[in-house]
């Protein structure tokens, strides 16, 4: 029982770190989805060109079948999306800001569609139960995949550019021609192999809020969001 709690502080201890020293980062990206929902919210009508292809897409997904509400269905589907934010801030980051933003156009954009029919209270309802989840997961896995991309450039700079102070017996009249390509790769590791760990957690993280985002949506948020509604505004 020891052992377990030990273990437990030890995993509450790297995950408040990886969220502590990447704060700046998941702040950044954080703001990036808010600012683009409320810019999808507020100028939907100029943005109808762009988005009804997206719409459209996923009403055909879910005609289909390729998207159903289920627990399942829903959490392969953020999985992959997770991924693809994932592996996408970690080339270069592009991608994964471009799939950040159009996940917030899309939330701005439905909740403008909503609020045209004065039913913006029912698209919180609908959105807020697994979006509360979902939404951070997006925003954390983004920010994992920067803390990645960060390690592989400071990686390779310190394979590059060696910092002797992280070799095992450290020796200042040390030079890059006395020291092999397994010591540098190992010296390299020591000085930035934190964040890889680090990236680690925040996708993990992710992936876990994802299990509970799927089952609250599968199970939850539809029929909470209407009785709620019905209690409060009488019929939908």
């Amino acid at each position: 029982m020891t052992n377990i709690k030990n273990y437990l502080k030890i995993i509450g201890r790297e995950v408040k770190a990886a969220f502590t020293e990447n704060k700046y980062i998941i702040l950044i990206i954080a703001a990036i989805f808010i600012i683009t929902a409320l810019i999808g919210f507020f100028f939907a009508a100029n943005l109808q060109t762009l988005m009804n292809p997206v719409v459209q897409t996923f009403q055909q997904r879910i005609s289909s079948g390729q998207v159903t509400l289920t627990t399942h269905s829903l959490y392969y589907n953020n999985v992959i999306a997770t991924l693809t934010i994932y592996v996408g801030s970690l080339l270069m980051g592009v991608f994964g800001i471009l799939a950040i933003i159009v996940n917030a156009l899309l939330i701005g954009f439905y909740a403008a569609i909503y609020n045209a029919h004065n039913q913006i209270i029912l698209y919180l309802l609908l959105i807020l139960p697994h979006g509360i989840f979902e939404i951070p997961a997006l925003v954390i896995a983004s920010s994992g995949g920067f803390v990645m991309l960060a390690f592989i450039i400071k990686f390779l700079i310190n394979l590059i550019s060696p910092d002797y102070t992280y070799t095992e017996i450290f020796d200042p009249v040390y030079n890059q021609d006395k020291i092999t390509l397994k010591e540098t790769l190992k010296m390299s590791w020591r000085k930035n192999g934190k964040m890889f760990k680090q990236s680690i957690i925040l996708l993990i993280v992710a992936v876990v809020l994802l299990m509970i985002a799927a089952f609250v949506e599968a199970n939850i948020t539809k029929p909470l969001a209407f009785t709620i509604f019905k209690y409060f505004f009488g019929s939908v």
